[in-house]
């Protein structure tokens, strides 16, 4: 189930950007996103948001993030997008209230092979 005004994407997908306008970009208008990394070779996951999911991702697998570090390199294998950024920390923080459970578990498998 995708909250608020989300768009879900799965596997890697990195969504376009929308919402509030960047600075310096006429048309480039700013999203943000509620993503859910997973490590290549450990079996961990990490969620966090961002307002760009690519750079985001190049952060976690170059060792800037230490509690990422250690377990890069990691994949997208879950994205929803918002308009705030108040709305992508919102669900964050739900994201990780069930984190490991059957609720993020089912959030996972509900992606398989398409968008949520």
């Amino acid at each position: 189930m995708v909250y608020g005004a989300a768009l879900a994407t799965a596997f890697g997908g990195v969504p376009p950007l929308g919402g509030k306008r960047r600075a310096g970009r006429k048309r480039e208008l700013l999203m943000y996103y509620v993503y859910i990394l997973q490590s290549v070779e450990f079996q961990r996951y990490y969620v966090g948001h961002t307002d760009d999911v690519s750079r985001r991702l190049a952060e976690h697998n170059s060792g800037h993030t230490p509690s990422t570090k250690p377990y890069a390199p990691w994949r997208i294998v879950y994205t929803e997008s918002y308009t705030t950024k108040q709305d992508a920390y919102k669900r964050e923080r739900q994201i990780k209230s069930y984190k490991g459970g059957r609720a993020f578990k089912a959030l996972l498998n509900n992606t398989v092979g398409g968008v949520a």
